[in-house]
């Protein structure tokens, strides 16, 4: 099987939050190359399916593609370093050793629903599919902390939830210093 054919197979296996995946990429180093390519894509059809919403249009267009795309990768860097951090010391056990790489592919597969928020711009639709898809994200990422700290499914949803409030906080704050409309204004 060839290195694309094994990244769909595991992306899919990731949507199917098939708990053997999560193990899987763990341990096995040389997925690390697929780990970044399905934080792209994922950050990619996030990007633009907020783009073709229409919103960032009319503020600078281009410039806040490309912003959206770099706070999303970065954006993800920074939420598994907040939750490397939290679960190897405040959520942590005597039993908690975790490589960040480890955890890098781990949670980023979880994120494999992500590709269907590309299809945010769809009337009606777009905004139950992005919830969908966000929910299903934070689902396969319970199930990755789960698998990667050994943690009970209550721990690694606190850790997810301490994780994500850390980082929204971060993230918010960083769009708003860039001036950065981060409410969506109504629908007319």
């Amino acid at each position: 099987m060839n290195s694309t054919d094994l990244l769909l197979l595991r992306m899919k296996r990731a949507l199917k939050l098939d708990q053997s995946l999560f193990k899987e990429v763990e341990e096995d180093e040389s997925a690390n190359s697929q780990a970044l390519v399905v934080l792209l894509i994922t950050a990619l059809c996030t990007t633009i399916g907020i783009y073709l919403t229409g919103l960032t249009k009319e503020e600078g267009g281009m410039y806040i593609l490309l912003l959206g795309l770099a706070v999303s990768v970065i954006g993800w860097m920074l939420l598994l370093f907040i939750i490397y951090i939290l679960g190897s010391t405040l959520f942590g056990t005597k039993r908690t050793d975790v490589v960040f790489l480890s955890l890098f592919r781990t949670v980023t597969f979880a994120a494999s629903p992500g590709v269907l928020r590309f299809f945010i711009f769809l009337p009606a639709l777009g905004l139950l599919l992005d919830i969908a898809a966000q929910l299903w994200c934070i689902t396969g990422m319970i199930i990755a902390l789960r698998s990667i700290f050994d943690f009970s499914t209550g721990r690694a949803t606190a850790l997810c939830i301490a994780g994500w409030i850390i980082y929204s906080v971060l993230i918010f704050g960083f769009l708003k210093l860039l001036g950065v409309n981060i409410v969506l204004p109504p629908n007319n």
